[in-house]
């Protein structure tokens, strides 16, 4: 791992770094195979160029790659350089100085998700030491560049999983901490499409009918359950799981695992997530009244991730079926 930012850029030297490992995913049917595996412990540089891949981050073909990643890099150094940024300790002058402080103060408090990561993937600490800066910048850059997306909280968390993907990767290829930020900016772009659920819940006119459709859902998935809950709603459980989608209650490892297939649903991104919810409730077990069923859901930790994800795609795929059936016979 090259940890000098100021390193010469070229072509040739993003070359030799890509030709000294394999990958298998370097175009979209291995990507989507990748993606696809049911394996908690898959491998995050493959995962990481899959997700490139099949956002069209970056082109099919590794022989392609020295000439993306060259300008994606030299773009992201020139945005720093346009604005006088030290690598070491400055942030760009983006964004509301209150949604500044906004950013920093949460990507710090959430140090612990952070280094349950750098822990769980055995990235070595001297890797991270300044990575609080790092992260914030890459998120204050990439939403200075996404106007349609305003700071919420729960981004920081896309963020971080986006600086450490891209962290394994250069990691693996000889590159440097610069590039990495290069690269967490480039996923950070195609992962806070994942945020459309967590956005409804901003704004108390979106998130009271979010809810309303949720707990409808619910009681046909999960009838027992919700009438166990009732009075309680679906809002008082499931936001803190739908504003991080689920990454504060799963391993890193699970949460990714989650999170590849919520990339392969991303054209049905809010339905995906009512099955994701749904599926973390049918693995919680449901006792007599007379206990509180809140507390068992928030303090349950037992989570089969291979079942939820089955579940879910199980729910997603009966539903689309029964649209489109529905669509057939309105022709």
């Amino acid at each position: 791992m090259n940890e000098d930012d100021n390193q010469v850029l070229s072509v040739n030297r993003i070359k030799q770094s890509l030709e000294s490992v394999n990958f298998v995913s370097t175009n979209k049917e291995s990507a989507y195979e990748y993606v696809k595996r049911v394996n908690i412990d898959k491998d995050n540089v493959e995962r990481f160029l899959s997700w490139l891949i099949l956002t069209d981050s970056i082109p099919e073909g590794k022989d392609l790659w020295n000439i993306s990643f060259f300008h994606i890099f030299k773009d992201y150094r020139n945005r720093l350089n346009f604005f006088s940024v030290d690598s070491k300790n400055v942030f760009p002058p983006l964004l509301k100085e209150t949604t500044r402080e906004s950013i920093l103060c949460d990507i710090s408090r959430d140090n612990s998700f952070l280094m349950r990561m750098v822990e769980q993937f055995h990235i070595p600490l001297s890797m991270v030491d300044d990575s609080t800066i790092r992260i914030s910048r890459v998120l204050m850059i990439t939403l200075s560049e996404t106007p349609q997306y305003d700071y919420i909280q729960g981004f920081e968390r896309f963020a971080v999983i986006a600086y450490v993907l891209s962290l394994q990767f250069v990691l693996r290829i000889n590159l440097s901490l610069i590039e990495a930020e290069a690269l967490a900016s480039l996923l950070l772009r195609c992962l806070l499409q994942f945020s459309e659920p967590s956005r409804f819940l901003e704004r108390n006119s979106t998130t009271m009918q979010y809810f309303i459709n949720l707990d409808s859902y619910l009681y046909k998935h999960n009838p027992r359950f919700m009438e166990m809950m009732s009075p309680i709603c679906s809002e008082n459980f499931a936001a803190p799981w739908i504003g991080v989608l689920f990454a504060d209650i799963h391993p890193p490892n699970e949460s990714l695992l989650i999170w590849d297939y919520v990339l392969l649903n991303r054209s049905n991104i809010p339905l995906f997530i009512k099955a994701l919810v749904s599926s973390h409730i049918k693995q919680i077990p449901l006792e007599k009244r007379g206990y509180d069923l809140l507390d068992v859901v928030f303090s349950y930790n037992q989570w089969n991730v291979r079942n939820i994800i089955n579940e879910s795609e199980s729910q997603i795929h009966a539903k689309l079926s029964f649209i489109s059936f529905l669509t057939m016979l309105s022709l």
